[in-house]
């Protein structure tokens, strides 16, 4: 496995976060810039934050474009103070391959890469092998986005049902 399809070790986490000037106490909103794979980077540091306990975490909808778009934009670099960041995950968000071969077809599975990568037409970057998990179904994270005025933002709850439960 490529080191960097892992997630860095809790001891670097923490100290990182903590420099940030993130507690436990902080409310957190993540953006980024660029369009959907901006999105998908600052769920990233929401998944991390999460699995080391942090629920009190946000992305923002549309990101800096929409802010820009609205507000004022700062330029000046923010000096973080040192925080005391603790990690307290309580239940698993990231499992291992272990996990995963104990329980396939015994619980949802969901593919997040784009289908031609799902069906095996082509060899995702960085896979030795093509297709997907026994038993995982496909969703593409790209789908759960639209396009609005420059800016990318998350479908709303109606689209989402629509898409997931609805197949429309």
């Amino acid at each position: 496995v490529e080191k960097h399809f892992l997630m860095r070790p809790q001891a670097e986490l923490v100290k990182r976060i903590s420099e940030l000037g993130i507690s436990n106490e902080s409310r957190v909103v993540l953006y980024g810039h660029g369009g959907k794979k901006q999105l998908l980077k600052a769920s990233y540091i929401a998944l991390t934050l999460n699995t080391l306990g942090h629920e009190n975490v946000s992305i923002l909808n549309g990101g800096f474009e929409e802010w820009a778009y609205v507000g004022a934009v700062e330029k000046d670099l923010v000096q973080n103070k040192q925080a005391d960041f603790k990690a307290s995950a309580k239940k698993k968000i990231v499992v291992d391959k272990g996990f995963v071969l104990k329980n396939i077809n015994k619980i949802a599975m969901i593919e997040a890469r784009p289908p031609k990568f799902y069906f095996g037409v082509e060899k995702s970057p960085g896979v030795k092998r093509i297709g997907h998990i026994s038993g995982a179904m496909s969703y593409f994270w790209k789908n759960s986005f639209k396009k609005e005025e420059g800016t990318v933002n998350v479908k709303t709850v109606q689209e989402l049902r629509e898409l997931l439960v609805e197949g429309m």
